[in-house]
């Protein structure tokens, strides 16, 4: 093996419950082949000194005195920037019918998904994976994206260019089916919801009903 490249690599993910932690064995694997120290984090008032930190599913902002604390902060999200900044975009675009999911590598800063980015990866879809699926395609393209990041360093950074456009926040409104439409104009729907956290669901009669999806 040849000589580590980094005094200290970090991940942080600060939700508990975020499905990125099935993840974070594989990529500890990656960072160890590069760095001397690999350090994860769960919270940012935890957060020591390193070279890069992956910032991963993480709900709060960071500032700009813990983004000091790192030579680079590095965070992939899951659209072509600047196009689809903000919140759930796989979500959004899947359920809007996308035939590919473009992740982008960048540097993060204050403004948020505003920074200089490194290189994109498209993922190629079929159009019946469900959100379990979805979101295996997703966190395996970032492990294999962080490694390319760290076999290439340094790359240069690349300024975003174009109208940004952002994504909400979605609420339990998104998870609501329309009884007066079919299975097939809701499918794209019934991918992205999760099942336990936040499944599908119609009002009829007077009654709210839920409504789970899995492949058979």
């Amino acid at each position: 093996m040849g000589k580590k490249k980094f005094s200290a690599l970090s991940i942080i993910i600060d939700n508990e419950t975020s499905w990125m932690w099935s993840h974070v064995p594989r990529l500890q694997g990656v960072l160890d082949e590069y760095a001397e120290r690999v350090c994860v984090y769960r919270n940012a008032g935890e957060l020591q000194p390193g070279d890069v930190l992956f910032i991963l599913s993480c709900d709060r902002i960071l500032k700009e005195d813990v983004l000091a604390l790192h030579g680079h902060n590095i965070v992939i999200h899951a659209s072509d920037l600047p196009r689809g900044r903000g919140w759930s975009p796989w979500t959004h675009e899947v359920e809007a019918g996308a035939e590919r999911m473009v992740l982008t590598l960048f540097e993060a800063a204050q403004d948020v998904d505003s920074g200089d980015y490194y290189f994109k990866q498209p993922i190629e879809l079929e159009g019946h994976e469900l959100v379990d699926e979805l979101r295996d395609l997703i966190g395996t393209t970032v492990v294999d994206m962080i490694a390319s990041f760290l076999s290439r360093y340094p790359l240069p950074a690349i300024p975003q260019e174009g109208e940004p456009t952002f994504y909400p926040r979605r609420t339990r409104r998104d998870c609501e089916l329309d009884v007066d439409k079919t299975l097939r104009e809701q499918f794209n729907k019934l991918r992205v919801l999760d099942n336990e956290k936040y499944p599908a669901f119609f009002r009829l009669h007077g009654f709210e009903y839920v409504l789970r999806i899995e492949k058979a």
